[in-house]
């Protein structure tokens, strides 16, 4: 089975344009309301999701982190400190990144059963979206998990 959590609110959730923005101390209190056990976390490269996994009652045999479940590159919070801030990602880049998360996913579900993903509401959105063909042809917007900060799910993987 596949979970899927939505970093805690970051300072870029509340206006504060940063490189990589971290958790404000609200987003550290919804983080530790979150508990399980899992047997890999696979979690974004980005402080506001490492920061979730920390502040969580989160527990876990493996973890890995992932750059192809960042944020897609939109704006200043979404970028990493020396990366060039005005190299935006396209869908269509966003999408082929998670094609390739999407298959470490499967590889890593055949010797793992219970997996959590760590990430954020744009990546997560995309990754979940049944709509594949209409959002990379402009014509839809992903209908996806809709998740708010802090926020469990489980997800099926096609």
């Amino acid at each position: 089975m596949i979970y899927i959590l939505r970093h805690a609110q970051s300072r870029a959730n509340v206006g504060e344009h940063m490189l990589d923005a971290p958790l404000t101390d609200f987003g550290k209190k919804q983080a530790s309301k979150v508990n399980g056990h899992f047997d890999l976390v696979i979690c974004s490269v980005m402080t506001r999701a490492k920061e979730t996994l920390d502040n969580s009652k989160i527990t876990y045999d493996n973890l890995i982190y992932s750059r192809d479940c960042r944020e897609m590159k939109m704006h200043i919070g979404d970028f990493l400190p020396g990366e060039p801030t005005n190299k935006h990602e396209t869908t269509g880049e966003l999408m082929r990144r998670l094609d390739n998360f999407t298959e470490l996913v499967k590889e890593k579900s055949k010797e793992h059963k219970k997996i959590l993903v760590v990430s954020h509401w744009n990546t997560l959105m995309h990754w979940t979206s049944t709509n594949r063909t209409d959002i990379l042809m402009h014509t839809d917007f992903p209908n996806g998990i809709d998740m708010d900060n802090a926020e469990l799910n489980s997800f099926n993987l096609r």
